[in-house]
Formats: C-alpha cells, sequence, structure tokens
C-alpha cells in the first residue's frame, strides 16, 4: 500500500511521521527542493518525543500514482493539486481548514474516491524538517464522492492508536463543525496576537468569541449554546496553543481567510456583521505585511 502525503506544512509532516512510526510506508510531496533535501537527509523530527521518522520525500511536480493520497496543503493551493491529481486513480482524502474547497471539489470532473477529513491534532512546524505535536487528537474521516466500501478499508488499515481515525457518516455536519472552530478561534487569536486561551480568560475577546459564535451559527444553521459549549471545551483543550491564522499573519504567510469566513461571508449581510469586520480585519493584515 502506497500513501502519498501532500504538503510539506506542520500537519503534512506530523501526519508523515505518524503513519510511519504506525507502520505504513509513505511519500511526502513537498514544493520546495531545499525542504526535500533536508528530510531526505535528516529525516523528520517530531517534539517533544524527538522522534525521527525516515519518510521519503519527492516535489509536488512529480506527484505520481498512489493508492492513497492525503492532502494537506491549504485552501489557496487547491487547484493545481486538484488538477494534478484527476489523472490518477487513487482515493483522496483532502484535510483543510474551513469549506472553501467544496465548491472546487464539486466542480472537478474525476471517478476517484474523494474523503473528507477533519484534524484534531495540535501541531507547529519547526523548520524544514521539524514539527512539534502541541496536542494529541484524531483524524474525522466522512465520505464526500465515490465507494462507501473505501472509506471503511482506509479506516481499518490506518486507525491505530499512534494514527486514531474516526469516521463520520455525514460530512457537511463534520466541516461545519470545525468550521465553527475556525471562524471564532482563527481570526481573533490573529488579530490580536493572543494564544487561544485567552478567548476565554480576557473578559472582551470572550464577549467577541461568544457574539461571532453566534452570528457565524445562525448563518450556518446550528445550534448556538451547543457550539458555544463544544467551542469552550476545545478552547480550554488548546488553551496554550497558537493558532494556524496567528501563526500564519506572524510569519507574514497568506492564510485561509478566503476558505473560513469567506465561506460564511456569502449566507449573510456583509455590511453589518462581526464576521465582515474580522475578515476585512484579516485581509487588512494580510497587505500590510506584504
Amino acid at each position: 500500500m502506497e500513501i502519498g502525503v501532500i504538503g510539506g506544512g506542520s500537519i503534512g509532516l506530523l501526519l508523515a511521521s505518524l503513519l510511519d512510526r504506525s507502520g505504513h510506508q509513505s511519500t511526502l510531496f513537498v514544493r520546495r527542493k531545499e525542504q526535500m533535501h533536508e528530510i531526505n537527509r535528516n529525516g523528520i523530527l517530531c517534539l517533544p518525543d524527538h522522534t525521527c521518522s525516515w519518510v521519503r520525500a519527492e516535489q509536488i511536480d512529480d506527484l505520481r500514482q498512489m493508492d492513497l493520497y492525503i492532502v494537506c496543503v491549504k485552501q489557496y493551493d487547491l487547484c493545481s493539486i486538484i488538477n494534478q491529481l484527476n489523472t490518477f486513480d487513487g482515493s483522496v482524502i483532502y484535510i483543510q481548514n474551513g469549506m472553501g474547497h467544496i465548491d472546487l471539489l464539486n466542480g472537478a470532473t474525476c471517478d476517484q474516491t474523494i474523503l473528507l477529513g477533519t484534524c484534531e491534532h495540535g501541531a507547529k512546524r519547526q523548520n524544514e524538517r521539524t514539527v512539534t505535536h502541541t496536542g494529541k487528537g484524531k483524524i474525522n474521516l466522512s465520505l464526500f464522492r465515490g465507494e462507501q466500501a473505501l472509506l471503511q478499508k482506509w479506516t481499518n488499515s490506518l486507525n491505530s492508536d499512534i494514527f486514531p481515525l474516526k469516521p463520520c457518516c455525514d460530512w457537511e455536519v463534520m466541516l461545519i463543525d470545525k468550521l465553527l472552530i475556525n471562524i471564532v478561534v482563527n481570526p481573533i487569536t490573529a488579530i490580536y496576537q493572543v494564544k487561544n486561551g485567552e478567548l476565554l480568560t480576557n473578559q472582551y475577546l470572550h464577549t467577541l468569541a461568544k457574539l461571532v459564535c453566534s452570528e457565524a451559527s445562525d448563518a450556518l444553521g446550528q445550534d448556538e449554546t451547543k457550539q458555544w459549549v463544544r467551542i469552550v471545551n476545545i478552547i480550554e483543550t488548546t488553551k496554550e496553543n497558537d493558532s494556524s491564522m496567528k501563526e500564519d499573519i506572524t510569519n507574514y504567510r497568506k492564510t485561509e481567510i478566503e476558505g473560513i469566513l469567506g465561506y460564511v461571508l456569502k449566507r449573510i449581510d456583509q455590511k453589518s456583521s462581526l464576521i465582515h469586520f474580522l475578515y476585512l480585519s484579516i485581509k487588512a493584515l494580510e497587505e500590510k505585511k506584504g
């Protein structure tokens, strides 16, 4: 069984390492030659356990036939990846923040079995080959299109104590649950440059987070009370973590704002919403930082 992990960011490095440690051979496809050479020379180092995984790295431009692809690139890099994968037969798991990729996948014409995933692991990339596993979690997995039997096959094949997988019946419910977390946590922590936990300890950020949860839950047809309880639990669990959007802004990288808040803005009155304010604020920070 050949598995291709696509994307050399924090989640790609972590999943490639976890797959190796659970006994699966995988290839990590990355964009830059420098990262490819560094991983091939020295392996992937996973902190805080200092576990080194010897995973083969190749360039994304050299994608080839695999039994399974796990796509961990950012939303804005998906178009070219989807076009490349359309030429292959393997099953594909897409693990992205937000829901902007749904329109792209709906427009893709291919016969592949497509699975959607959400990642509950916390991870922070330190350099080309090093990732810190900041919080242990699982991958939630649901069928988007194709053969239901393949969802069961990959769950049975990959699920382990090191690489836990949970199959979900409804991909939309699964993605909306993760989307609401991203909507509440990511932009506020990025704008105010705080760790996740300050959304609960700072009374003003707490109020803002709750109002954003209310607005987003209404736009997405969700129960505000249930979602807020769930989001608070997740913030408490990840209170010492930095959100991915905060990291992107800090490191002058493009964020996934379009796939997260942009998706919701299509469903609400943009002129008078907190979500619109957060969206414009992140776009302004992106422009300011170049």
